[in-house]
This record gives C-alpha cells, structure tokens and sequence, in this order.
C-alpha cells in the first residue's frame, strides 16, 4: 500500500507568457535530481520577476513537502490556490500533503472538492480511500476503493487496500478474495501477503499466517509493519525470543511505529512483566490513539501490578471501543463503578 505521489508541474498551464518556460524547466531538472534547495532558489527567482506564477508556486510547495516539511509545503499550495482555485495539480498536493501530515480531516475536503472537480479520477477516489481508512470511516472508504477499482480494474494496489478495509472489518473471506486477486495481478504485491498473515493470525492458523508473512518479508525485508506482524504470530506461537528480536529490529526501523509497542507491551504482558507491559502499552497510546486491541491487554497489566482503579479505567475504555473482553474476569467489579 502506497501513497499518491506528488505532482510536479512540467508544462505550462493556462499561461500566456511563456518566457519562462525555460526557467522553470530547469527547476523541474533540479527537483527531480534531488536538488532541492537548487530548485526553491530557481523557483524562488521566478516569482521574483513575476509573482504569479502558480507553476512555480506548486513546485516549490513540491519541494519542501519533499524535505519533510509539510506545513510550509502546504502554505505553498495555499498560496497557488489562493491565485488560482481552480488549480488542480496543487489542491491536490495540498490534499497529499494534508495526508502525509496526518491532517486527515483537511485532506478529505480537500479529496471531497477534486471529486466533484473530476469524479472520473482514480487518483482522488483513492486518496479519498485511505483518507477514509485512517478516519476509521470503513463503509465510505470501501466506496472509495469501489469507485476506484471501477476505473483501473487491473490496479493490484488499489484492491490490496480495500481488502486490508475489509480485514479490519473482520470481513475475512471478502477481504481473502480481493488478497489473492490483487497477486494474480501482482505476485510481487508484498502488502497482500502481509494482510493475509493477519487474517491467518486472527483466526489462529499461525502456521499459515507465518508463512505468509515470511513471503511478505523476503519481498521487503525493511518493513517494519512486516517484521512486528511476524512478531505477533511468534508471541502467539509462543516463541517469545524470536518475536522479540523482530519486535525490536521493527522498532529500530520505525520508532513511531506504534503496533510495535503494543505488541513488545503484550509480549512483557505474556511473561508477567506487567511494570514493563504497562510502559509499553501507554508508549503506543501516546503515539496514535488509532490502535485496536490495546486497552484490554493495558486493563489486564494494570490488575496485574494490583492497580484495580487503572485497571477498570482501561477496560471502561475498552468497551468503548468495542474491543473484546472475554478474557477479562473482573469485567462485572468494573462495570459497576
């Protein structure tokens, strides 16, 4: 599963003077070279001589999103648009940038404005897809993916994103067919072996959903999401040490990761370190509140270490967000505080 790439402007639009055409190509040079301070000074030069450029803009907004730097990025395609609101290309980037940036609630308008501009563009329907499984918004962003898939049928990434919406739905059997259907077309689609190992491990057929995972990891061998998932079927496996050391390469890789805290705090969880699980647990928390399955396993280490007050405050949440309790056997002392 990817992101939409950025767009870059290399070709006039809507100008009438194009004696800057030159110029503006070799910024274009020097962005796509990885030059980018090069390239903002070209920019930058442009709209010294003319300050309506929007071409240039978008690209300069391009290039700082590049180097990490969303919101001056953003301020950019703000200021494109505020020239030009019609401006697809930087709405757009804007919405990509918004994304990337976690500013999910601003991408998604600024997806819902493109589609009504151009409602026959996959691109959009699958940003507006992954803004949608981000926001939790499961039934919109299978509509998404639809509207998308209807358009490129053969595209192998758009269907591995509406079957892991599916996964997370536990809608396994669908979101199975649109895994394998996304290999047919792409045997090399890591990411669909990595929802299938899911899938696998939470129906307990550990065996297969290592092997799965296994084959998303030869494929990628960095990915940190890859190596902490084939941590969690190790842990329930059993295999405690070997889940560790994956875990923790998981971490090394990606220390915002937050699934790998939650998984190394069930770990600790499992061997009883319950000071440790707790730590853990909170660390994923305070990394993303977008995380399943994880206020139980928190109610849990909390009783634990004896902290029956934390402990019925962890599990009140887990209700709240529907997270099983059946392992939980002081559910009743809780529910009546």
């Amino acid at each position: 599963m990817k992101y939409l790439p950025l767009v870059l402007i290399t070709l006039l639009i809507a100008c009438t003077d194009n004696s800057w055409k030159d110029e503006l190509e070799q910024g274009n040079r020097a962005l796509a070279g990885g030059n980018h301070l090069e390239a903002i000074a070209i920019y930058e030069q442009l709209l010294k001589e003319d300050s309506t450029i929007v071409d240039a803009i978008n690209n300069i907004g391009v290039a700082y999103v590049q180097l990490g730097k969303y919101e001056v990025g953003i301020s950019y395609y703000s200021r494109a648009l505020a020239q030009r609101p019609a401006f697809w290309d930087a709405k757009y980037n804007r919405a990509n940038a918004f994304f990337e940036s976690a500013q999910h609630y601003r991408a998604l308008q600024d997806y819902q404005e493109l589609r009504a501009q151009t409602p026959d563009s996959m691109k959009v329907h699958f940003g507006l897809g992954l803004t949608y499984t981000h926001l939790r918004q499961y039934d919109s962003a299978i509509s998404a993916f639809n509207s998308a898939i209807m358009l490129d049928p053969a595209n192998a990434e758009l269907l591995v994103n509406r079957g892991t919406v599916k996964y997370y739905r536990k809608a396994y059997s669908e979101a199975e067919q649109d895994l394998r259907n996304a290999l047919k077309l792409d045997p090399q689609e890591a990411h669909s072996y990595n929802t299938l190992g899911l899938i696998y491990n939470d129906q307990n057929q550990y065996e297969e959903a290592a092997g799965f995972l296994r084959k998303a990891i030869n494929l990628s061998p960095t990915d940190p999401f890859f190596l902490n998932n084939q941590g969690l079927v190790y842990i329930n496996q059993g295999k405690y040490d070997s889940a560790l050391i994956l875990i923790n390469r998981s971490i090394t890789l990606d220390p915002t990761n937050a699934w790998a805290y939650r998984n190394k705090g069930l770990l600790q969880l499992k061997l009883k370190e319950y000071d440790r699980a707790v730590e853990l647990l909170t660390q994923a928390l305070d990394r993303t509140d977008l995380i399943d399955e994880i206020y139980v396993p928190l109610s849990l280490a909390y009783e634990g270490l004896g902290n029956k007050e934390k402990a019925c405050e962890a599990l009140l949440m887990a209700i709240k967000s529907n997270e099983s309790t059946e392992e939980v056997p002081y559910i009743d002392r809780c529910k009546s505080h």
